[in-house]
C-alpha cells in the first residue's frame, strides 16, 4: 500500500531526476561535458516530453504508470515537435534546445502537482530490476563505439546527417538530388538528440 506523505520532505524522485537532467544539459551548454550533454539529452528528450503529456492526460494516474508512459510517448512527442520546428526552418540544435526547455519546464509542474507518495515495496523492487535491465542494454553500446556503428547504424547516419545538413524532407544520402523514400521520423529524433547531446548520430540511432 502507498503512504501519503502531504507537506512532508519526501523527495520526489521524478522530480529529482528532471532537476538533475536540466541542470546537466545547462552546464553541457557551458562547459561541453559529453557525460553532462548525453544526460540532459536522456531527460529532456527521451523522458521530459512525454511525462509533461502524460500528465496532463491523465493527471491523477500512479506515478510509476505516468513515467512508463513518458518513456513511450517521447519519442512521439520529440519527433513531432522536432519536425515542425524543422519545417518552420529552424536549426537542429535550436529546435532541440525548444524541445527540450519546453518539455522540462511542463514536467516539472506536473511532478510538483502530483502528490509525494511513498510507493510500495514492490514498486522499489520493481524499479531497481527494470534499472538492471536497462544497464544490460546499454552497457555494451557505452563500452565498444562499434557497437553502435554496426549494421544498418551507417544508413541512419547518413540520413540524420543529411538532415543535419540540409533540413526536411531529406534527400537520399546515397543518391544525390533523389528525395528518400524511406520514413525519415526517426531521424528528425536522431538528429535533436544528437543536437542536444553534442554526441554522433550513431550513438543515438542504435
Amino acid at each position: 500500500m502507498s503512504v501519503s506523505e502531504p507537506g512532508s520532505r519526501f523527495l520526489h524522485p521524478v522530480l529529482a531526476v528532471l532537476a538533475v537532467g536540466m541542470a546537466a544539459g545547462i552546464l553541457h551548454r557551458v562547459i561541453a561535458v559529453p557525460l553532462l550533454g548525453l544526460a540532459g539529452a536522456a531527460v529532456g528528450l527521451g523522458l521530459a516530453p512525454g511525462y509533461a503529456l502524460a500528465g496532463w492526460l491523465a493527471p491523477g494516474e500512479r506515478e510509476w504508470v505516468r513515467v512508463c508512459r513518458g518513456l513511450f510517448l517521447s519519442p512521439l512527442v520529440t519527433g513531432a515537435a522536432g519536425v515542425g520546428f524543422l519545417a518552420a526552418g529552424l536549426t537542429p540544435g535550436t529546435a532541440a534546445v525548444l524541445v527540450a526547455g519546453v518539455s522540462l519546464a511542463a514536467a516539472i509542474l506536473v511532478a510538483l502537482r502530483a502528490p509525494r507518495v511513498r510507493p510500495p515495496r514492490w514498486e522499489r523492487r520493481l524499479l531497481v530490476w527494470l534499472l538492471v535491465l536497462a544497464a544490460l542494454v546499454l552497457v555494451p553500446h557505452a563500452l565498444r563505439e562499434w557497437v553502435r556503428y554496426r549494421s544498418d547504424a551507417w544508413f541512419h547516419t547518413a540520413v540524420a546527417y543529411e538532415i543535419m545538413a540540409r533540413g526536411i524532407p531529406p534527400d537520399d544520402p546515397y543518391f544525390a538530388g533523389i528525395p528518400l523514400n524511406y520514413p525519415w521520423f526517426f531521424h528528425v529524433i536522431v538528429v535533436l538528440w544528437t543536437s542536444l547531446a553534442g554526441a554522433r548520430p550513431w550513438n543515438g540511432s542504435t
